[in-house]
């Protein structure tokens, strides 16, 4: 006994709309890889940042213990003559 093959409902609803579901799709698709080539550059950035603090926190930290005072000097604007 042969059985006759049916289309199933999951394939024809997701035949209906045709291009739109694949535009829909590619539209999604970019708006995530953006986001998450925005947060892989924020991710960087930080990184870079706290690369950078820990840098000068060791540099003030080894001044500090050779027994220096002025390992972290202020800037003072020249003062102009009157």
């Amino acid at each position: 006994m042969e059985r006759q093959k049916q289309p199933q409902a999951s394939n024809q609803v997701s035949n209906q709309g045709g291009n739109r579901g694949a535009e829909e799709d590619e539209r999604d698709r970019r708006a995530t890889n953006i986001f998450l080539a925005v947060a892989a550059v924020l991710v960087v950035a930080g990184g870079v940042w706290l690369v950078n603090a820990m840098v000068d926190s060791r540099k003030a930290q080894l001044c500090f213990e050779s027994g220096r005072r002025n390992c972290n000097p202020i800037a003072v604007p020249a003062r102009q003559p009157d």
